[in-house]
C-alpha cells in the first residue's frame, strides 16, 4: 500500500537530486517508483526523419523509499500514517500528529 498521492510535494533523499523538492506527477504502484516533476531529467532522442531530430528532456521514475512527504509547516521531512475519524481513513503526519493535507 503506498502512502503517497499525485500532487503531493516531496523532497529526495537520496541520489543526484538529493534534497530537492516536486511534485509527483505519476504513480507507478506495480514498480513502487513515482515521477517527480523537474526531477531525475534524462534525454531523449527523438527521430521524426531524415531530415528533423529532437532531443528532449523528460522525468525518469524514482523509487518510493529515496522519497519522503514534506510537513506543511516546517517543511521538514515527514512519514504518514492512517487513521480513521467519523468513517473516513485520513493521512496523519507522524512527526506531529496533525492532518496531512497535499497542497
Amino acid at each position: 500500500m503506498l502512502k503517497f498521492k499525485v500532487g503531493d510535494k516531496v523532497i529526495i533523499l537520496a541520489g543526484n537530486y538529493k534534497s530537492r523538492t516536486g511534485i509527483i506527477i505519476n504513480i507507478l504502484k506495480n514498480k513502487n517508483k513515482v515521477i517527480v516533476s523537474g526531477i531525475n531529467l534524462i534525454k531523449k532522442h527523438i527521430k521524426y526523419n531524415q531530415k528533423q531530430g529532437k532531443i528532449i528532456n523528460i522525468e525518469a521514475p524514482i523509487h518510493i523509499s529515496n522519497i519522503s512527504i514534506i510537513d506543511n509547516d516546517s517543511g521538514n521531512p515527514t512519514r504518514i500514517g492512517f487513521q480513521i475519524n467519523n468513517n473516513n481513513k485520513i493521512r496523519i503526519m507522524k512527526k506531529n500528529g496533525k492532518i496531512y493535507e497535499n497542497i
